[in-house]
């Protein structure tokens, strides 16, 4: 595969029943390929559950850092403690939550299908 797989850490076991039918009886490739889209998936819904719950904390600017210095922060731009000692693991949850129900509405099919422009001509049918 690519390097999105180092980046998402490995994704979560497909589940078959979600899985598009031109995927489930498809070839190596559009396996493949379904498998990079969903990496995309997860890592942006990892990053859009990420500002969610930086926007707990109560303050109005995504970072966390209401004041406008970003000596509070973690290097990336993002405020270490935005949403308390737990929204890490809100924001983990909220996204393997999002996956294992099928994800974002075909997103990773989508993006499968531009990966592999012949997974569009058999879901024409």
């Amino acid at each position: 595969m690519s390097a999105l797989s180092s980046v998402t850490g490995g994704l979560p076991p497909i589940d078959y029943a979600n899985e598009p039918y031109e995927i489930k009886h498809g070839d190596r490739a559009a396996k493949a390929a379904y498998a990079e889209g969903l990496g995309f998936e997860q890592v942006f819904l990892s990053q859009l559950t990420e500002q969610l719950t930086a926007t707990l904390s109560g303050s109005s600017d995504p970072s966390g850092d209401s004041s406008g210095d970003s000596s509070g922060g973690s290097g990336d731009g993002s405020s270490a403690n935005a949403g308390g000692p737990y929204s890490s693991l809100l924001s983990s949850a909220l996204t393997q939550g999002v996956m294992s129900s099928g994800g974002a509405g075909g997103l990773a099919m989508q993006l499968a299908e531009s990966i592999d422009p012949s997974l569009g001509l058999h879901s024409a049918k």
